[in-house]
Order: C-alpha cells, then sequence, then structure tokens
C-alpha cells in the first residue's frame, strides 16, 4: 500500500496548495480592483500605440470617457446620504443635486477593457481631425498608407485598426499573465509566512501522521465533490438558490444585511435577486469577495489549520538560524506552488483523486480474484 500513502501524501499537498492559490487570487483581486492594475496596463498599451497626447484625447471621447464612471460602494445604502453630505462639504467640485453626470460623480476608474470595435470607432472620430490624424500618423505610420489605401472606405480603415488593436492586446494580455506570475509569487510568499505554511514541514507530518494524512484526504475529496471549475475559476456548486456553503458567518456584515433585506422582500425570486445585484453591483461584488474569503479562512483553511498544526499558535519557536532558513525555504516552495494557481491545482486534485480510486478499485479486484 506504500503507493497510495503517498498519493495520500500528493493529494494533501495538492489541497494544501489549491485552498491558498485561492486566498491568494481572491486577495490579487482585490488589490487589482483598489489599484485598477488592468486598467492601467490597458491605458499605458494604447498609450504606446497612439502616443501620449492623443491617449488623453482618446480617454476623453464619449465612447471611452463613459466607461470610467463607477458608484461609490455606499451608493444605495443607508450609509449613502451621510457620505453625500461629508463629500458635499469637503469638494466644492461635488454637487449630488445637480443634473450634471460629471458633477456627480466621486468615483473614476480607468476601463480595465475596452472592446475592439469601440477602439476603432474612437479612433476614426479623432482621424477625422487633421492635427490628430497627423499625430496618430507620425506615432503609427503605417496607417498612413492604410489610411491613404482606404480612400475614404471607413469599413476597410477600420478592419486594419481592429486587427491592429487585436494584436497589440495580445502582447498585452501575456505582459499582463507574467506580471501576474511576480505579483502571485509575492503575495503567495507573505501569505506562507503569515499563516506559517512550511511545506518541508507540512510534508514530514504528512509522511509520518496517517491519521492527519487521512483526514486531510477526506477534507479534498469533499471539496472536489462541492465544487466545479467554470470559466477558469473554482467556484462552490449551487443547491438551489445558495452555495452548498453557510452564510452563518456572515449575518453581522453590514452590507450582507443590507442585501439579504432586499432578497427577503424577492420572495424567493431568482430572478429579482439578479435584480437586485444588478441595482447594486459594487456592493455584491464587494459582498462575495467577503464570503468568499471567510469561507476559505473560517471553514476550510482553519478546518486544515486544526488538522496540520499550521499557523503560528502552535508553533514552539525556532532553536536556530538553521531551522530559519529550513523554515523560509519552506514558505518560499509555498509560494512558487501558490503562484501556478487555483485552476492547476483543482484540476491536478481531481486527477490525482481519480488516480488513487482507479488504483484501489484495481487492487481491490486483484485481491478478490486471489482469494476465490
Amino acid at each position: 500500500m506504500f503507493g497510495i500513502q503517498a498519493l495520500d501524501v500528493v493529494i494533501s499537498l495538492i489541497f494544501i496548495y489549491l485552498l491558498f492559490s485561492l486566498f491568494v487570487s481572491v486577495v490579487n483581486e482585490i488589490l487589482s480592483q483598489f489599484f485598477q492594475v488592468r486598467g492601467k496596463e490597458l491605458r499605458f498599451s494604447i498609450e504606446r500605440m497612439i502616443g501620449y497626447a492623443l491617449r488623453k484625447q482618446f480617454y476623453q471621447h464619449p465612447k471611452i470617457n463613459r466607461t470610467q464612471y463607477r458608484s461609490s460602494i455606499f451608493y444605495g445604502t443607508p450609509l449613502w446620504k451621510l457620505y453625500a453630505w461629508i463629500r458635499e462639504k469637503i469638494s466644492s467640485n461635488i454637487d449630488f443635486g445637480s443634473k450634471d453626470i460629471d458633477k456627480k460623480i466621486t468615483n473614476k476608474a480607468s476601463p480595465s477593457n475596452i472592446s475592439t470595435g469601440t477602439f476603432a470607432d474612437t479612433l476614426i472620430d479623432l482621424i477625422q481631425d487633421e492635427a490628430a490624424r497627423k499625430e496618430l500618423f507620425k506615432q503609427a505610420p503605417f496607417l498612413e498608407k492604410i489610411y491613404q489605401k482606404a480612400e475614404g472606405d471607413v469599413e476597410a480603415l477600420r478592419e486594419a485598426i481592429e486587427n491592429w488593436f487585436d494584436e497589440i492586446m495580445v502582447y498585452t494580455s501575456e505582459w499582463y499573465k507574467q506580471k501576474l506570475r511576480y505579483i502571485l509569487l509575492v503575495l503567495g510568499f507573505l501569505t506562507a509566512a503569515a499563516f506559517n505554511v512550511d511545506s518541508v514541514s507540512i510534508f514530514k507530518t504528512l509522511a509520518n501522521n496517517p491519521e492527519t494524512r487521512g483526514q486531510v484526504v477526506q477534507q479534498a475529496e469533499g471539496f472536489i465533490d462541492s465544487h466545479n471549475l467554470e470559466d477558469g475559476i473554482v467556484v462552490p456548486v449551487t443547491v438551489g438558490d445558495s452555495a452548498a456553503s453557510s452564510d452563518t458567518l456572515y449575518s453581522n456584515y453590514a452590507i450582507r444585511d443590507f442585501l439579504e433585506s432586499r432578497y427577503e422582500a424577492c420572495g424567493g425570486s431568482e430572478q429579482c435577486r439578479k435584480s437586485v445585484n444588478e441595482d447594486y453591483p459594487t456592493l455584491a461584488r464587494i459582498d462575495s469577495t467577503y464570503m468568499e474569503v471567510n469561507r476559505l479562512v473560517h471553514e476550510d483553511i482553519e478546518q486544515l489549520s486544526t488538522v496540520l498544526g499550521i499557523g503560528w499558535g502552535s508553533w514552539n519557536g525556532a532553536t536556530g538560524w538553521l531551522d530559519w532558513i529550513v523554515r523560509v525555504l519552506g514558505w518560499l516552495v509555498t509560494a512558487i506552488a501558490i503562484s501556478l494557481g487555483a485552476p492547476f491545482w483543482f484540476d491536478l486534485l481531481k486527477r490525482v483523486i481519480n488516480l488513487k480510486n482507479e488504483i484501489t478499485k484495481e487492487k481491490g479486484t486483484t485481491t478478490k480474484t486471489k482469494t476465490e
């Protein structure tokens, strides 16, 4: 049964990396939204394409500028009036009673995504201005040839611009993914240190303690049964109108209480719940992220920590510099594993669990045949 024991150790390690990868991915998403990482990368790429001067005009164009607005997180909640009153007192530029939308907007964000068609249409509008056209052709000389060749054919020009944009976005996407790997590596190391997830120590515990190993494997199998991989994202399997996990942990959270009051008024209508989420998109996103982090920390990670003794509470302290070196190396291994991403570990976990089930089934069949 050595092979099964080794698989159990592998399953346990994969599951640990999966949980902390999920945690880091949520943290990264929060930071990305807060610092507008995607929007800034897109803006940089467009500036490289058309130059700084035109990039400013481009983002001021009505087709682009309208996508920059986002509501305050307080919008639609009982705190909105208080927030509006405070903002009006500290800023003379804000007038919440005005009919001018620009005087009401308090949060502007660079769009994190611009469609190919919108980019082409906006650029074609800019080309109509002679000064902008000269600046564009100076930044992208090949477009001047295309413009002249088109001889007023707007569709031919639009197609050329769309192809150019698509090609640049491929490179932008690849660079963003590369940058994301570095970000995940740093966040992974910080998470490993914060939770004291030392891969070296965990491996020793799993290899030498069959009972602990069995509990982690059981938790991993339950996690696989209650989650799916949809569009590259690990999500809980839904049962009826709610996720498989309980929401009782979050009953004291203000935004959750507010949304729940709206959901209760729906009388169980799924369409009504969707309408509430559409009315309060920022609140719904914050609530969803908060609940996801709480489920991970207070359910899955907490259960795992109890079984494995992960964390600083169970640590008796390093006895010397060599212990610290080994521990930091363990964190680094964890960080590298986390940086591979939750979808990778989820898919691998399913494969290894299926492999173990097949081997167990074959051993059982072989044993039965010999007995007969």
